[in-house]
């Protein structure tokens, strides 16, 4: 993918566009990286699934008295290895390239309706998208792995007070990995809940209760659900970042 440039004029301010942006862009999962109201700049960070990152840059420019040119760019090349979209040939890289011109378009269509009535947008009632963070739930996953193959390493001896315990340590594994996996979600407030993040800790676990340990102590399917219920909750609740003060 090269890099992708569309402007559009609206009949407004530099100052208010870059303002109608900044209201708006949660409203399509474009989290607000930064922004340079004196130079009319922005940034943001949107996931259109499978764990990719598209970083959009935006710059309003004064062209008149009550005008002003909105340009948007994006490069592949902005986004960190680690989130960057396979393309295996040109006909994926074409369709990612469809799919960023349209979400320019929206962002447009979006920012002219706010311009024309912002009730419509309130601030801090963007829509919550339920998009995977990849690093959240490998690093969820080992930390709950680990932490239960530490314990059973010093498990007491096997019996049902021995059971009961490892029941209990792996339900702990579960919990700490789970928030682990919400806490590094934090760092995509726009895009709201660990719910995927934590139901992988929990599979993860469940596969390895599964595939390693059955011949220690039986697992049935109430523990299962127990897994999956503390996994999601435990993630999604610890991916909730309080929103920030405002200066008085």
């Amino acid at each position: 993918m090269t890099e992708i440039q569309k402007a559009q004029a609206f009949p407004a301010s530099a100052v208010r566009c870059l303002e109608g942006l900044l209201r708006t862009w949660p409203y399509q999962a474009i989290q607000v990286k930064r922004s340079d109201p004196a130079r009319g700049t922005a940034e943001g960070s949107w996931r259109p699934g499978a764990g990719a990152e598209f970083i959009f840059r935006a710059e309003c420019k004064k062209t008149g008295e009550n005008a002003c040119e909105v340009g948007l760019r994006h490069d592949l090349q902005w986004t960190s290895i680690w989130s960057r979209p396979t393309m295996p040939n040109e006909k994926v890289g074409a369709k990612l390239n469809e799919k960023t011109l349209e979400q320019m378009d929206r962002i447009f269509s979006t920012l002219g309706q706010f311009l024309e009535d912002e009730t419509k947008f309130p601030p801090g009632a963007a829509l919550v998208s339920l998009n995977l963070d990849h690093v959240a739930w490998v690093i969820g996953a080992i930390v709950s792995v680990a932490i239960r193959v530490g314990i059973v390493y010093f498990r007491p001896p096997v019996s049902p007070a021995g059971t009961a315990f490892l029941r209990v340590a792996s339900l702990a594994g579960v919990l700490v990995g789970a928030m682990i996996a919400g806490l590094i979600k934090r760092r995509h407030p726009a895009w709201g809940s660990a719910f995927f993040e934590g139901l992988i800790v929990a599979i993860v676990n469940i596969a390895l209760s599964v595939l390693v340990y059955s011949s220690t102590y039986a697992m049935g399917y109430i523990d299962w659900i127990v897994y999956g219920v503390v996994g999601i909750a435990a993630a999604s609740l610890a991916s909730i970042r309080p929103p920030a003060k405002k200066a008085s």
